[in-house]
């Protein structure tokens, strides 16, 4: 693995780092459109989204917060039920970028203290197999999208 360096980007970045020894231009990993939907009742639980793009390939392989934090997927069985399975790594294949979703790939926000308000920044730092250790400022987002309707996904 590559020396951990840490990088705090805010949502609206691309998190290209400069050239200067930083494991994140040498393996070329970009985040971007970072955000969090609290849960509807009290802001201490939420999902956490991005899209995660690494032109060499890559994977998560770990989350950490100030507060419990789980890497995340939603899957439909057979039955048609929804269910969120705990990921221990996730692949971010070569050339592709892999988008966390509402019903699908998510960070899980577990037991935040103080709740979560919108207009807050949540802190996140994703480790990458290559890459290192990034961190990154979540904005808390209103479920309701800019269009004032209700992320319906999650």
């Amino acid at each position: 693995m590559a020396a951990a360096g840490i990088l705090s980007l805010s949502a609206s970045a691309v998190a290209y780092a400069s050239p200067v020894a930083d494991p994140l231009f040498e393996y070329g990993v970009s985040i971007h459109d970072a955000r969090v939907l609290p849960s509807p009742r009290g802001g201490r639980m939420g999902a956490g989204y991005m899209t995660v793009a690494a032109p060499r390939g890559d994977a998560i392989i770990g989350v950490e917060a100030a507060f419990g934090i789980e890497l995340h997927e939603s899957l439909e069985d057979d039955a048609g039920v929804v269910r969120m399975t705990r990921r221990d790594r996730i692949e971010i294949p070569a050339g592709t970028e892999v988008v966390f979703e509402p019903g699908g790939l998510h960070v899980m926000l577990i037991g935040v203290d103080p709740p979560m308000k919108v207009g807050d920044e949540v802190s996140i730092t994703l480790t990458f197999e290559k890459a290192g250790e990034v961190e990154i400022l979540f904005p808390v987002e209103d479920r309701a999208g800019p269009d004032g309707h209700s992320d319906h996904g999650g």
